[in-house]
């Protein structure tokens, strides 16, 4: 996709008014991004995607999930969505007759059929939100308050699902969605701020063990 990212500058250069195009070219030439590894599924695909998503086309496609089994599936495709680095197709499963969300870099095999479907009714506000709760159906809830500023503490959190909403002027209320306390120990230490965790008790017993860990070395 990053090759086909640059090969479209030229294109949106030759669409843009005649004032503008030396702007976007001294921007480009000005500008240094790093690079995050992460899957990336092809541009036909995300294209095929997308067209049978329009014209509410069935498609098929075989799919190896995260513990490596494959299976062939065929499905009514609803939404792309991409979140955490990663793209993800929300689609109705006609074989499973449920929703389910696909990996589209595990996605091969595309096959669009002349099948037409209906619109059904979201199983949440939006794809998304969906996505969202499958994410952190195995996470924990964790609650806790930060001695720090707003801004501070949602800079810390920035690669973390949190939630951040101020108390005052020095206090925030943090919520995230971890897969193991663990996670919150790097983020917390750069903050170098005072903390409170409210929920849930098992997190905070095993900060307090690790800490007293800590404190015999």
């Amino acid at each position: 996709m990053g090759e086909a990212a640059t090969r479209a500058y030229g294109k949106v250069d030759q669409l843009l008014p005649r004032r503008l195009r030396h702007r976007a070219a001294h921007l480009r030439a000005s500008l240094e991004t790093g690079t995050v590894a992460a899957p990336s599924p092809g541009t036909d695909v995300l294209a095929a995607l997308a067209e049978a998503i329009q014209h509410r086309r069935v498609i098929a496609f075989d799919y190896v999930d995260k513990d490596g089994s494959a299976t062939s599936r065929r499905v009514e495709p609803h939404r792309h969505v991409h979140h955490g680095l990663r793209w993800y197709l929300l689609a109705w499963d006609v074989g499973k007759e449920d929703w389910r969300v696909f990996r589209t870099d595990r996605i091969t095999g595309l096959r669009t059929s002349t099948s037409t479907c209906t619109p059904r009714p979201l199983p949440a506000d939006t794809a998304l939100d969906y996505l969202r709760q499958g994410l952190n159906k195995d996470r924990t809830r964790v609650v806790l308050t930060v001695d720090a500023p707003l801004p501070a503490v949602a800079d810390a959190f920035k690669h973390r699902e949190a939630e951040t909403a101020a108390l005052d002027d020095r206090r925030t209320r943090v919520v995230l969605m971890l897969d193991t306390w663990q996670w919150l120990l790097l983020d917390l230490a750069f903050l170098d701020a005072d903390f409170t965790v409210h929920e849930p008790p098992g997190v905070r017993d095993a900060l307090h063990a690790f800490g007293a860990r800590l404190l015999r070395s």
